[in-house]
């Protein structure tokens, strides 16, 4: 059995799915596998689609930094999520590998270790909502048969509510896999749009984008502060 936080698993095969479908054209194949071995537990995602050059392999799974994101918003489909998705697999003592070549298709493998004798001591187990035990070593599985459809129903409802403006659509993705652990993430690609979704739903917070079409962030930030409903929301921009 593989030990880990379902959440975080989800987030991992969710990236790596979408990014093979996207990638993909239509009339190739997404294949998705699990092969299990006597130590470990490989999810395996392979697609027909473009391929990655040598090159981008080299920076694939790397976090970008404030001067990249010209080339993020004139190259969209960067994999953002891929960083992200490393991250996860490495807090899990997972490998994230990814073989491609250019215009033959790319495979991602994630390889858990069965049981949890992998985790050092300084790891703490949660045993159910709300528990958790730092002596003890007995995590919760990722999925066990004692689980009840719909026992996660009605949680998250007071959950703060945060309006992410940002015309990349990938960077609105990437950010809202980070934030949706405590925050209801609501989404805008441009400030016009922002400004009808903070008038209609009063978002707790709003982060937006400066530099976007039709309304920028500052001309949002102006507007949310002089509407009357709006005003007390706070706006961060990045």
């Amino acid at each position: 059995m593989v030990w880990a936080d379902k959440d975080k698993i989800e987030k991992i095969a969710y990236n790596l799915i979408t990014n093979a479908l996207k990638f993909t054209p239509r009339g190739k194949r997404v294949n998705i596998s699990v092969i299990k071995t006597s130590d470990n537990l490989e999810l395996i995602v392979a697609d027909q689609g473009t391929g990655l050059s040598r090159e981008k392999m080299k920076d694939l799974f790397m976090r970008f930094g404030s001067d990249d994101r010209e080339v993020i918003s004139l190259q969209p489909g960067t994999g953002i999520g891929l960083s992200l998705s490393r991250e996860l697999a490495e807090l899990h003592r997972a490998e994230l590998k990814a073989e491609s070549e250019e215009g033959k298709g790319a495979t991602f493998r994630v390889i858990f270790r069965l049981g949890f004798a992998h985790f050092d001591n300084e790891t703490e187990f949660v045993l159910a909502d709300g528990q958790s035990s730092p002596s003890s070593r007995l995590p919760k599985p990722v999925m066990s048969e004692n689980d009840e459809p719909g026992e996660d129903e009605g949680e998250g409802d007071d959950e703060p509510v945060l309006l992410f403006v940002e015309d990349n659509e990938e960077l609105r993705s990437f950010i809202k896999i980070i934030l949706s652990d405590g925050f209801h993430v609501i989404e805008a690609g441009n400030g016009i749009e922002g400004f009808e979704i903070a008038r209609s739903q009063l978002p707790d917070i709003i982060i937006t984008d400066l530099m976007m079409p039709e309304m920028d962030g500052l001309e949002l930030a102006r507007r949310i502060r002089e509407e009357v409903t709006t005003s007390h929301i706070p706006v961060v921009g990045t």
